[in-house]
């Protein structure tokens, strides 16, 4: 496919992650898009906008998605928070003395450059 450059640095383009194959559709010439494969396995799709519904019709709040992992304020347990994968997981034994480890003053960044890595054991 025509180089996705310009419509991955664009704004007006969203960026869509999918996990079936679209190598072999010719759409282009009906739709504004381009698309990446990756690994063969999922292909991230840039979409013009301009040719889409508003998206945040599709949005959902939080009470409609049954488990959602978030930070969360000591002290508020939000309605219907199901604390029972946090406790089987052992993160609720951690946040508590002797180690108290809340995660306060942490920032963690993820920076995606793109390049392929590849770890070799020996």
């Amino acid at each position: 496919m025509a180089d996705c450059k310009e419509k991955i640095l664009s704004n007006n383009f969203y960026d869509v992650i999918t996990d079936y194959s679209i190598g072999m559709v010719e759409t282009d010439r009906v739709y504004d898009f381009c698309y990446a494969d990756i690994e063969k396995l999922y292909n991230v799709v840039y979409l013009n906008r301009s040719g889409i519904p508003d998206i945040e019709e599709y949005f959902f709040d939080y009470q409609t998605i049954p488990k959602l992992y978030g930070l969360m304020q000591q002290g508020r347990v939000a309605e219907g928070f199901d604390p029972g994968s946090l406790i089987a997981s052992g993160i609720t034994q951690v946040q508590r003395p002797p180690l108290s480890l809340t995660g306060r003053g942490v920032v963690v960044c993820i920076i995606d450059t793109g390049e392929r890595v590849i770890i070799m054991s020996s």
